[in-house]
């Protein structure tokens, strides 16, 4: 009884391996979607560089533009100061937004929920940029001071802030402040 038991499972053993071990083709409609799937992955690699490709130059563009921004708008605000120091107000309103007025020798802006005054300096700020960002149609800059051109110095290291906002194509400055 023990050799039939045990030759009973040594043959269902080896057919069990035996058939295992049948190698066998992946059926036709498998293999169709096999390939298939191939050639997809191989469009999509290549639209994937394509994409990449496209990316790249459109950042490249990007920081170029942004750098052109800043230059102009750092240019702009050094003729707006100037303009401001030698007293002509009207002609340096035209850089600011409605909002902005010059009263008794200070630039008054909106800002938040309140306002924002800025003294017109008696003589040229010594400025160097310390940040710009562009979010859409605003653009933001700040400026360490150097010598902020006033009478009695001021011993800290503040900051100018200067937003813009773009209005019908034109960057307007919408608030100015100085910053500790």
């Amino acid at each position: 009884m023990l050799k039939k038991s045990l030759l009973i499972f040594v043959m269902i053993a080896a057919i069990l391996v035996a058939a295992g071990c049948n190698k066998t083709e992946a059926p036709a409609d498998l293999q169709g979607e096999i390939d298939t799937l191939k050639a997809q992955v191989i469009e999509l690699s290549e639209e994937n560089e394509t994409l990449k490709a496209a990316l790249t130059s459109l950042q490249g563009s990007d920081t170029e533009s942004l750098l052109e921004l800043r230059n102009t708008l750092d240019s702009n605000l050094y003729g707006t100061l100037n303009a401001l120091i030698r007293g002509e107000h009207a002609a340096a309103l035209e850089s600011f937004t409605s909002t902005v007025e010059v009263k008794e020798g200070n630039v008054v802006s909106l800002y938040g929920k309140g306002t924002v005054e800025f003294a017109i300096p008696e003589r040229p700020m010594n400025l160097r940029q310390r940040a710009f960002w562009q979010d859409g149609a605003s653009y933001n800059a700040i400026y360490e001071i150097f010598d902020a051109g006033y009478a009695q110095p001021n011993e800290r290291l503040n900051t100018l802030n200067v937003l813009y906002l773009k209005q019908d194509g034109v960057w307007k400055i919408d608030a100015i402040f100085i910053d500790e």
